[in-house]
C-alpha cells in the first residue's frame, strides 16, 4: 500500500507551515525541507511518492536540480514545481523538459493544492496496481486520468 507521504521543499517557513497544515488535514504525512541539499537527503531517507518543489531556492541548489536528482533516484516520483514567476521565467514546456509533472503558481489556492495532491495520490496508487499486474502476465498499461464534470475518471490505454 502506497504511503500518503509527501515532501515539501521551500525556503519560506510561512509557505511550509501553510502547506503542511493543509495537507496534514487531508491525511498526508508531510516531510519538509528548506534547501535543495536538505530535500535530496529527505527524499533518500523517506522516499515520498510526491514532492512539491519551490523553483527559486536561495541555497544555490535550484528546484530543477533537486528534481533531476530525485527523478534519477525514482523516476515514478511525482514532482510539482512551485513558483510565482510562471510565464516570466518558467513555462509548461520548460518545466516538462526539466522532468516536472505539474506546476503550482504562487500565491496558490489551497483547494487547488489539495485537489492536485489527492489526484496524484490516486494516480500513483493506480499506477502501482497496474505495474504489479505485470508480474501476473497482464500487459503494462498507462493509466489516464481525466476530469468529467468535476469527477475524476480513471481509465487505461493498452
Amino acid at each position: 500500500m502506497l504511503k500518503k507521504e509527501i515532501l515539501i521543499v521551500d525556503d519560506e517557513n510561512t509557505i511550509l507551515d501553510i502547506l503542511t497544515r493543509a495537507l496534514q488535514d487531508e491525511g498526508f504525512i508531510v516531510r519538509r525541507a528548506i534547501s535543495g541539499k536538505d530535500s535530496i537527503e529527505q527524499f533518500r531517507h523517506y522516499h515520498p511518492y510526491l514532492i512539491l518543489i519551490d523553483m527559486n531556492l536561495r541555497d544555490g541548489v535550484g528546484g530543477a536540480a533537486c528534481n533531476e536528482v530525485i527523478k534519477e533516484c525514482d523516476p515514478l516520483t511525482i514532482s510539482v514545481a512551485m513558483s510565482g514567476w510562471f510565464n516570466q521565467l518558467y513555462s509548461i514546456a520548460h518545466l516538462r523538459r526539466k522532468g516536472f509533472d505539474h506546476f503550482l503558481r504562487k500565491p496558490f489556492d489551497l483547494e487547488r493544492v489539495r485537489r492536485i495532491v489527492n489526484a496524484t495520490y490516486i494516480y500513483r496508487q493506480i499506477w502501482d496496481e497496474i505495474s504489479a499486474d505485470v508480474s501476473d502476465g497482464v500487459a503494462l498499461m498507462e493509466p489516464i486520468i481525466t476530469r468529467n464534470g468535476g469527477r475524476i475518471k480513471v481509465s487505461s490505454v493498452q
